[in-house]
């Protein structure tokens, strides 16, 4: 992942080829999901957020596919991209509700003025976290 963060093309490469085939393979493409959208490309990056949230849907991990989707939504409003941030926000929760959907898709929502949604999302959350306990 830090090879995706500092831009090395050689060591993403090499991440890459180490991880296809393995069962979570899905990684990956959150991995370019999140360095497209640093680099601006925002079509490429929701690209593979599609590709990351389906594969990591079909291996039964709910919880990333779900944090996939929450953080591409939070990703979309700090962009002002709030139909999609709301949507996405609205998938990551119907996907996995847990600490990681709420927090992000509520923090997506307050972004795009969306308060009252926000504060369903957080009264959730404190929920989530209380029974946690």
């Amino acid at each position: 992942r830090l090879a995706f963060l500092s831009r090395d093309a050689t060591a993403m490469d090499g991440e890459l080829k180490w991880i296809v085939g393995r069962p979570n393979a899905y990684v990956s493409l959150e991995w370019q999901a999140e360095a497209e959208a640093s680099r601006g490309q925002w079509r490429r990056s929701m690209e593979h957020v599609r590709h990351a949230i389906d594969d990591a849907t079909r291996a039964g991990a709910e919880e990333a596919a779900g944090g996939y989707a929450a953080g591409a939504g939070l990703r979309s409003a700090v962009v002002g991209r709030c139909p999609e941030a709301v949507g996405l926000a609205a998938q990551g929760t119907s996907i996995q509700e847990d600490e990681v959907t709420l927090s992000r898709g509520s923090l997506a929502l307050v972004l795009c003025g969306k308060i009252g949604e926000a504060e369903g999302y957080l009264e959730k959350l404190t929920a989530t976290c209380h029974d946690s306990r």
